[in-house]
């Protein structure tokens, strides 16, 4: 950090007005990836694409996108064109592309367009490499069959079904990696990482009595695939659901989405430092007019989880599932893990 600020001196800026807190951390990893000599890099675009701090990097080696949905409209614009338009920035000349399955066909117009300007190879993960997936208490368990390859069986350590996506994906680029490295696909290193990886706050099981589940959907395909996977994972449970958004949000359609499970809901307010936070009587209003029903709303997000783990009076077994933000999430997270 002290190099960081010295060079921000000597150019002068000033780091407390001229920066984001997400462009000064770039600036960080940057200069901390210097010094540890790394080999690769792997960046995470903070928001959108085209002006995103990370977009700042010129030397690319692949570019992948996962599902692009509707997130972040106040900033990016609110049509999934315009804002696949900005995250297809990130690709540069001849380099390849990895773009997850089952992207809109708005999208995939948008990101072939531009990998058709910037003369770099473009391939969709393939759907049909999937065979099947079974759900286990570590997250599940996924066939896949790579091509000229026997089936392949691994324990997923990632539990939404979404993930299967995100498997397809990444194993598109780590086969296009090993063909560019001149070597074969490693069976033991995927059993090894695929079993490793853990993903804070996506299906994260924090607590098992009661059993606690969160996940940080935030936008209608999010929760969309969120309410998917409670149907798979947990079809025969009494289900209570702990939500709270930003106001910046689909929350709207993301409530419609979220009601279609046969939940008890309790409603509560993100701490967000922005204060972009949708405020629980907003909330609670909104859940009115879409349910005909009203909601316990409780502003202080620990009073939400403490009426949330009151026992449930049927035979079924409990699941307290907390979704709607990353900064409900935090604080969740921070509340059971202490």
């Amino acid at each position: 950090m002290a190099t960081v600020q010295t060079v921000l001196k000597k150019l002068g800026f000033d780091q407390t007005t001229d920066l984001s807190y997400f462009e000064t951390l770039v600036l960080v990893a940057l200069v901390y990836f210097k010094q540890q000599q790394v080999d690769y890099v792997l960046w995470e675009c903070g928001l959108g694409g085209e002006l995103d701090a990370t977009n700042a990097v010129d030397r690319v080696a692949y570019t992948l996108f996962t599902k692009i949905s509707l997130d972040h409209m106040a900033l990016l614009g609110d049509t999934i064109e315009a804002i696949a338009t900005t995250k297809s920035k990130i690709i540069r000349p001849q380099t390849p592309v990895i773009v997850a399955p089952e992207q809109t066909k708005t999208a995939l117009h948008v990101l072939e367009a531009e990998a058709k300007r910037q003369s770099a190879l473009l391939q969709i993960a393939p759907r049909d490499w999937f065979v099947t997936s079974h759900p286990t208490s570590a997250g599940q368990e996924v066939t896949v069959k790579l091509p000229e390859r026997e089936p392949l069986t691994v324990s997923l350590a990632l539990a939404g079904t979404y993930q299967l996506e995100n498997l397809l994906t990444v194993l598109t680029w780590y086969r296009q990696f090993c063909r560019d490295q001149g070597h074969a696909v490693d069976e033991i290193v995927l059993q090894r990482a695929l079993g490793q990886v853990r993903l804070p706050g996506r299906f994260e099981r924090l607590a098992t009595e009661p059993l606690v589940v969160i996940d940080g959907a935030h936008n209608p395909d999010g929760i969309r695939q969120f309410v998917r996977s409670v149907q798979e994972r947990y079809g025969g449970y009494d289900l209570t659901i702990v939500t709270g958004f930003l106001k910046d949000k689909a929350v709207a359609e993301c409530l419609q989405l979220l009601t279609q499970l046969p939940a008890r809901f309790i409603l509560t307010t993100p701490i967000n430092q922005d204060d972009r936070q949708l405020p629980v009587a907003e909330l609670g209003a909104l859940y009115t007019q879409i349910t005909g029903q009203t909601a316990p709303e409780y502003p202080a997000i620990e009073a939400a989880l403490k009426a949330a783990s009151q026992p449930a009076t049927g035979n079924k077994p409990q699941v307290i599932l907390v979704v709607g933000s990353f900064y409900l999430l935090k604080t969740v997270r921070q509340h059971f893990l202490s």
